[in-house]
């Protein structure tokens, strides 16, 4: 399960590098979870002051249900995490990347 779990993530992480750009960030298909007190989280959501995107934020330290959700979808528990339905990036750097390509202006 596990194994087509990281399948999925890498195929849907290249797909979308590679010219499948038709998934924009909708505020339905992305969550954004993170943790004010955490560095990395700080620094995606700085990016996000900076570049608006209408993307879901769940504070998973004020929202324990968002932390039961995340286990629901098989998601690591780890902040920041980018949920984009297909698969979930943990990296802040990475986040960043991937919201500076895909995100609605």
């Amino acid at each position: 399960m596990k194994l087509t779990y990281i399948f999925l993530c890498l195929f849907f992480t290249l797909l979308s590098k590679y010219g499948f750009s038709s998934d924009v960030v909708t505020k339905q298909t992305t969550t954004l979870y993170y943790q004010p007190n955490c560095p990395y989280s700080q620094r995606v959501l700085k990016y996000l002051d900076q570049h608006p995107c209408d993307i879901r934020r769940v504070n998973v330290y004020q929202n324990p249900e968002a932390q039961q959700q995340m286990k629901q979808k098989g998601l690591i528990m780890r902040v920041p995490c980018l949920d984009t339905g297909p698969c979930a990036l943990y990296n802040a750097d990475e986040i960043i990347s991937w919201l500076a390509t895909h995100a609605e202006q």
